[in-house]
């Protein structure tokens, strides 16, 4: 049964697969210039207001309410047509090499914060010239492109690994960090829950996953992991 559903699907052209890419890399693009503001203009809820409680709310509700919606376009029209991990390949390839990449950039920031520009190891709630303010904030964008890891597993037809608790993460670590950054400009009060959620995602790397994937994702969780206990040591508690 899998072999006939398999002999009907076409084989993505390069021209597709790489227009996959092309979209996904102007989605990071667009997020990059929103997020990475020029420092010396300022830093979001430090120098200028944060976005409303609006914002956090909008985008995890459509995220929720796009999924299964999402599910049902990609099952009758795009699964039994093509071979979706095929056309997505590249663009997950992207995707999982660029989460590493902002991890790092992530570890590196809050390395540098400690060791060179006086932020306190274990914290102050009056810290805020190291620097550490504006990666939380990138930390918090970027919780929003990590809805695009769900949005693979829907177009690639593994909506069963699409579970309550993932959805329910998303959906409330969006929330903890909006308020931590409304609050508290240097603490980090989701830290906990954030680290359990990414140990839970390594362990979950060693699930069916496919082989060629298994180091990125795990390296991607491994260093957000990193990156939220630097957060719990540089930042206030």
């Amino acid at each position: 049964m899998q072999s006939d559903k398999s002999s009907k699907q076409m084989a993505p052209s390069a021209l597709a697969r790489y227009t996959c890419l092309s979209i996904l890399m102007a989605v990071f693009g667009v997020w990059h210039k929103l997020t990475f503001l020029p420092e010396e203009e300022g830093t979001p809820c430090l120098d200028f207001p944060l976005h409303s409680y609006k914002v956090p709310l909008a985008l995890t509700a459509s995220y929720l309410i796009s999924l299964p919606l999402l599910n049902k376009f990609v099952s009758t029209f795009l699964a039994p047509r093509y071979d979706m991990k095929s056309l997505l390949f590249e663009s997950m390839v992207f995707y999982n090499v660029a989460q590493v990449c902002m991890n790092v950039w992530m570890v590196w920031r809050f390395v540098d914060a400690v060791a060179n520009r006086g932020h306190p190891f274990i914290g102050s709630t009056d810290a805020v010239g190291s620097g550490t303010t504006f990666a939380i904030w990138v930390h918090y964008t970027n919780k929003y492109l990590e809805f695009l890891d769900t949005y693979f597993m829907v177009l690639r037809g593994k909506m069963e690994q699409v579970s309550f608790y993932k959805k329910t993460v998303n959906l409330l670590l969006n929330c903890f960090i909006f308020l931590n950054l409304f609050l508290f400009h240097t603490g980090f009060i989701f830290t906990c829950i954030s680290s359990h959620n990414n140990c839970m995602g390594l362990v979950g790397s060693t699930q069916p996953f496919p082989r060629r994937r298994f180091l990125l994702r795990s390296s991607s969780q491994l260093y957000d992991s990193c990156n939220d206990v630097l957060l719990l040591r540089s930042c206030s508690i």
